[in-house]
């Protein structure tokens, strides 16, 4: 069972026992992400710029040091946290977890790299905004959950990530790189009394006290009605993406149904992609998911399709849902539960997988890690379990975002209370 380990100053050690593996996966990091840039990306460029030289590396010495002790070292930013990572033998965890210390806490951000780096950042801007998948999903997520916070894209605006400074870079470093923003995530068959050593003698005691973040990911639930944005692309197609409101995550239950209802929607019989490519000849690809990471849930159907079929997907959503809630045979919940178990049997015991979920569950809920081990003899998935949770997920849709981008203009698109009333078959 995962453990949560308080740390004197407000850091927080996030640690399961894996004797599964004699390899250690870490991801150290601090709960300050994107979502608090301002559109400046300067999370994510602090990123990028711990590769580039420490008080005792050069760029070309660190990047000897990575070669010779690390197999698997990588860093990434979120809109809730910046972090670096790796997958180690547990001899060699002592030294990477010293160099991940000094990349992180001891980044020195020479001028010339800076430029360099810049220039590399920039172009990922450029393909991210080209990628009308990527638009349409970041404009569902801000006009769902509406936070000033998330408005902040975690890549930046191009023009104020290139005016970022050395000096902006040494602030962020001395202001976040604190304390009360520690976390650390760490999936290990090393006790976890000598994990909490290395973690506080590596990192946690060479950082200040500070000012903790007050922005939480757990604080984002569906705030405001329905709404419709189109943004006009000249591209060919249309991605089109409609989220209906579901289940609180603090549900656990109904969450597990949930998830596991998806898995079957779209993996077990693949209805939904034969109802709209084969019964309705309307898209190129659809795909039907949950977004997690939030309090307040979103079932988000996604969709490619030409500009002239956009309001007959919305008729077919509705058919759609109406066929779901026939409901499913036992024999189609047993499978069901049978594909939940083999999943869970391939990933048993990665330190990886492990390291990363106590991470995110315990954004989700601040203080508490679900248990992710279900209880395969005792509970028994039924019918009705099932019917229960579609009938709460489709049986009151009364919100509804949508998300357009492409060659479409909004005047051709149904407004949003007929896209409603479309949806519910009214």
């Amino acid at each position: 069972m995962p453990k949560i380990i308080k740390l004197n100053g407000g850091g927080v050690l996030l640690y399961e026992h894996n004797n599964q593996s004699k390899a250690t996966a870490y991801r150290v990091g601090v709960f300050r992400g994107g979502y608090l840039d301002k559109n400046t990306g300067i999370s994510h460029l602090f990123e990028h710029m711990m590769f580039k030289g420490t008080k005792n590396y050069t760029n070309d010495q660190l990047s000897e040091q990575i070669r010779e002790n690390f197999s698997n070292l990588n860093a990434s930013t979120g809109g809730e946290y910046m972090l670096i990572r790796s997958y180690e033998s547990n001899k060699k965890l002592k030294p990477a977890l010293k160099i991940s210390s000094e990349m992180m806490l001891e980044s020195v951000f020479p001028e010339e790299e800076l430029k360099k780096e810049k220039d590399v950042v920039r172009q990922e801007i450029v393909r991210a905004n080209d990628d009308i998948n990527r638009v349409a999903s970041l404009t569902l997520n801000k006009m769902i959950y509406n936070y000033p916070e998330i408005k902040s894209d975690t890549l930046g605006d191009e023009k104020k990530m290139m005016a970022i400074t050395r000096n902006e870079l040494l602030d962020y470093q001395k202001n976040n790189l604190v304390k009360e923003n520690f976390f650390a995530s760490v999936s290990s068959n090393l006790p976890a009394f000598v994990i909490k050593k290395y973690i506080k003698d590596y990192f946690y005691n060479k950082l200040p006290s500070g000012e903790k973040n007050t922005f939480e990911s757990a604080d984002l639930t569906i705030n405001g009605d329905s709404k419709l944005v189109v943004e006009t692309r000249d591209r060919q197609k249309v991605v089109l993406m409609v989220a209906i409101p579901c289940c609180g995550f603090n549900d656990l239950q109904q969450s597990f149904y949930l998830s596991r209802l998806m898995n079957h929607l779209s993996g077990l019989k693949g209805p939904l992609f034969n109802h709209f490519r084969e019964k309705k000849q309307l898209v190129y690809s659809v795909s039907l998911r949950r977004w997690s990471g939030r309090q307040d849930g979103v079932l988000v159907f996604s969709i490619e399709t030409s500009p002239d079929k956009v309001n007959e997907c919305f008729h077919a959503i509705h058919d759609f849902i109406e066929e779901v809630k026939k409901g499913l045979t036992q024999k189609e919940i047993d499978r069901l539960k049978e594909r939940y178990i083999e999943s869970d049997d391939r990933y048993v015991g990665h330190p990886v997988d492990h390291c990363a979920n106590l991470v995110y569950d315990y954004m989700d809920r601040k203080k508490y890690i679900k248990p992710r081990v279900w209880d395969k003899l005792n509970k028994k998935l039924t019918v009705s379990d099932i019917n229960t949770v579609i009938n709460q997920t489709f049986g009151n849709i009364e919100k509804v975002f949508v998300s357009i981008v492409g060659l479409i203009d909004k005047k051709d698109v149904y407004p949003i209370n007929k896209i409603i009333k479309t949806i519910k078959g009214e």
